[in-house]
């Protein structure tokens, strides 16, 4: 975060992305909160999110992380990545609205504003007459 209030204080427009949100560790209203509050006292401008992608290579491993850390949550995760690498659309849509609510709290935008900026003219190269 001192990072963004540094580059805030510069000028230059930043915000968080807060990735990966694990789901029932890290997906809370309130934990979101927590991280979205010190990204607003920081100066952030935007408020970004991606749930947690469970990639084929390492579904193994992390399926046996939560067996060993988090055994209450296997059979949730099972359901929500039951497709595939992505968690399920109930749950994004879910996520999408805490993250709103969040969003709306401190004012942040869904992403940075893209600036445009005029195209820089080329210099063209001259030709060599052989």
């Amino acid at each position: 975060m001192r990072a963004l209030g540094m580059l805030r204080r510069a000028g230059i427009d930043a915000g968080v992305l807060c990735a990966p949100v694990l789901p029932g560790l890290t997906d809370s209203e309130e934990s979101l909160d927590r991280v979205a509050r010190a990204a607003a006292d920081s100066g952030a401008t935007f408020f970004g999110w991606r749930p947690l992608k469970i990639d084929p290579e390492i579904r193994d491993y992390y399926f046996g992380f939560l067996s060993e850390e988090f055994p209450v949550l296997v059979n949730a995760y099972s359901q929500l990545y039951a497709t595939g690498p992505h968690t399920n659309k109930d749950y994004q849509k879910a996520l999408d609205l805490k993250i709103a609510t969040v969003r709306s709290r401190y004012r942040f935008v869904e992403q940075p504003p893209i600036a445009t900026r005029p195209v820089a003219r080329v210099a063209q190269q001259m030709t060599l007459a052989i």
